[in-house]
């Protein structure tokens, strides 16, 4: 029989297992996470949680960090259910900052392209 791990390799994606109970928190969490990260963007890049942010909020994770987010540089943190789920950056991942108004690219650090 195939084996599964509890995530996706990817994006680390929740997965279901034969009995298990709550099926629907997994499943939320998956749709919650996929729901921020299918358009590539994120609302800004910060070390710390911002004071307010809504569902589905998405940042970029940036050095120093502090408060909940400490320890997670490079990661993209979701607001999701009102508590935060971290995103492994994965080589070649590209996302857009809102705020910073620039495309990056993730390869060991995020990076964004040189002005022409």
């Amino acid at each position: 029989p195939l084996t599964f791990t509890s995530a996706t390799t990817r994006i680390g994606l929740p997965l279901l297992f034969a009995g298990q109970s709550q099926k629907e928190f997994f499943v939320n969490q998956a749709m919650g996470i996929l729901d921020a990260l299918h358009c590539r963007a994120v609302v800004a890049s910060r070390p710390a949680p911002p004071d307010a942010a809504d569902d589905g909020d998405c940042f970029r994770v940036t050095a120093p960090t502090a408060g909940a987010w400490a320890g997670r540089e490079h990661h993209l943190a979701v607001r999701i259910a009102d508590a935060w789920h971290f995103v492994a950056p994965r080589p070649g991942m590209m996302l857009f900052d809102a705020e910073a108004g620039c495309l990056l690219a993730f390869n060991g650090d995020w990076v964004s392209a040189d002005a022409p």
